[in-house]
């Protein structure tokens, strides 16, 4: 490990992302996304009720 990746892993460790935030040290990079909000899971359930279940099995990631 190098002092830079150090340094990052001190300063990501210490991190507090506001909430509704997900925040990953990629590489070497703090990258933080906004996670899926009400709206967003209520249009996925809206398609994954317009999909037949016999041909596809639509899968979702439950936020914990």
């Amino acid at each position: 490990m190098t002092a830079i990746d150090g340094r990052m892993t001190g300063i990501f460790e210490s991190l507090e992302a506001p909430e509704g935030v997900k925040a990953e040290l990629i590489r070497g990079e703090i990258v933080m996304t906004a996670g899926p909000d009400t709206v967003h899971n209520l249009i996925v359930s809206a398609i994954q009720h317009q999909t037949p279940y016999a041909r596809f099995r639509a899968l979702q990631t439950p936020r914990i």
